[in-house]
């Protein structure tokens, strides 16, 4: 992309530069049903968020975080995509190959459960705020829940409330933070007085 600046006094052209080669990797690249892989992303360059992307969504699935699930038989493929910042313009990885195998015709129905149970995701940070996915049922619709993190420093354990999010008609809804969420760390989403869901980070 480009932008064209004209004053009376100045002329100001800028193109984005093309972004440095993504690469997605993971420690394997084989799955049974029902189990999962982390994907890792290097290479690249700007502070652009970068969104999984599975090519293949009848075979597997993949969360904001870059976690893979095997949901059928076949080979699965995914792709990341390093989203534009500053000088930088969007770049696609190459397509990560994994084979799954369906030894086991139970483990399809846990990997479909497994993957209805990932009701709190993260993203990456953009511009230093940090996206947490909250994906209930319809039967919270509307519903103002909140969001907290349990952290334990130096042998003392916190807990910070990041903030409160009315959920949309399909009881989902994103809340962007400034809070660090570090490993090890607990998010649970609460309405009030009840704890509905919670993720170790």
């Amino acid at each position: 992309g480009s932008i064209i600046i004209y004053t009376r006094h100045l002329s100001l052209m800028g193109i984005r530069k093309p972004t440095p080669t993504v690469d997605l990797a993971s420690a394997t690249n084989f799955l049974q049903l029902g189990e999962s892989a982390a994907l890792t992303v290097s290479g690249g360059s700007g502070s652009g968020a970068v969104k999984y992307v599975s090519q293949t969504p009848k075979i597997c699935s993949v969360a904001p975080t870059g976690f893979v699930v095997g949901l059928a038989a076949g080979n699965c493929l995914v792709t990341a995509t390093k989203y534009a910042s500053e000088i930088f313009l969007d770049t696609t990885s190459n397509a990560f190959k994994f084979t799954i195998s369906d030894s086991d015709a139970k483990a399809k129905a846990a990997a479909l459960a497994k993957l209805a149970a990932l009701k709190i995701s993260i993203g990456s940070a953009v511009n230093g705020l940090t996206p947490i996915r909250v994906n209930m049922s319809s039967k919270y619709a509307r519903k103002l829940v909140k969001v907290s993190l349990r952290s334990t420093l130096k042998g003392k354990t916190a807990t910070t409330e990041i903030g409160r999010l009315t959920l949309d008609a399909k009881g989902s809804g994103t809340l962007k933070t400034k809070i660090k969420i570090p490993k090890g760390g607990v998010l649970t989403v609460v309405l009030a007085p009840k704890t509905i869901a919670s993720i170790k980070v």
